[in-house]
């Protein structure tokens, strides 16, 4: 019953704000049991669930906007200047490894561009096959790219794994599976070194 008057409370609030507009001397106000029964117990409960919905709402949009802003910013730049600079995090993420996967491997999972858009190796599968014509030999090239796409799957799946394995009936251990990660990382710079001699970099 505590839960459920909880939760009337939470979606009244929302359903009946006068406060969208954020307009000055707004003013939110919602009619539950709780209010029937004694109106007067939680009236500054009322304002503080009221700022803290519509700060939640604008602290979430504000991280979605520069996430949008940084997407489209990565999709407007050059193919090889993309491949230059994700060649770059690559080699950062390497040679930083010990102090970023010590945070888990979210943060690794950042650093390779698949959690977050801050890494230049984000989406770097689809810059790949745009400068496939670039290629001095597509053949290599392709070959050179479908392996450094495999290491990059595993890597991310390792470090996936192991933010789960200590709840999971699986073997191993997160420091296990973050060392299996950069494995497969070195893995991908060596066929990241072979595409950059294709493409003459």
């Amino acid at each position: 019953m505590f839960l459920l008057l909880i939760f009337l409370l939470f979606t009244t609030t929302i359903l009946n704000c006068k406060a969208w507009t954020f307009r000055p001397g707004h003013q939110c106000y919602y009619r539950t049991v709780e209010d029937i029964v004694t109106p007067q117990l939680h009236a500054n409960r009322r304002d503080f669930v009221a700022t803290i919905t519509i700060t939640t709402i604008i602290s979430a949009a504000v991280p979605l906007s520069v996430d949008v802003k940084r997407a489209n910013a990565v999709e407007d730049m050059d193919p090889k200047d993309r491949f230059v600079a994700a060649r770059k995090d690559l080699r950062d993420l390497i040679e930083n490894y010990t102090e970023i996967s010590s945070k888990g491997g979210d943060a690794v999972r950042s650093k390779l561009g698949t959690q977050g858009l801050k890494s230049n190796l984000f989406g770097i599968q689809k810059i790949l096959k745009i400068l496939i014509a670039d290629a001095e030999d597509i053949v290599e090239y392709t070959e050179s790219m479908n392996e450094f796409n495999a290491y990059y799957y595993q890597a991310e799946g390792a470090a996936y794994q192991s933010m789960f394995i200590e709840h999971s009936s699986a073997k191993g251990t997160p420091e296990s599976l973050l060392k299996t990660a950069k494995t497969d990382i070195l893995k991908m710079e060596k066929y990241m070194d072979e595409l950059a001699v294709q493409l003459k970099f």
